[in-house]
């Protein structure tokens, strides 16, 4: 499962490591222990989505 955390709260967190790429199976692979309590707070203003991108190749670290 995939979420996007968008309100401010308390959120908690697991991982599993699944038996191929393939394993979306909650029954299979290993799930690990809860994470500590990890705070969010929404910011009070949202950023523009950026527009004409592209990529340059002849910047450092592009390959």
């Amino acid at each position: 499962m995939d979420y996007d955390i968008k309100e401010t709260g308390t959120y908690r967190f697991r991982v599993k490591a699944g038996l191929n790429s393939t394993d979306k199976d909650y029954n299979t692979g290993v799930v690990s222990d809860y994470s500590p309590e990890f705070h969010y707070v929404r910011p009070s203003k949202q950023l523009p989505t950026p527009t004409n991108l592209k990529w340059d190749p002849s910047q450092p670290g592009t390959k």
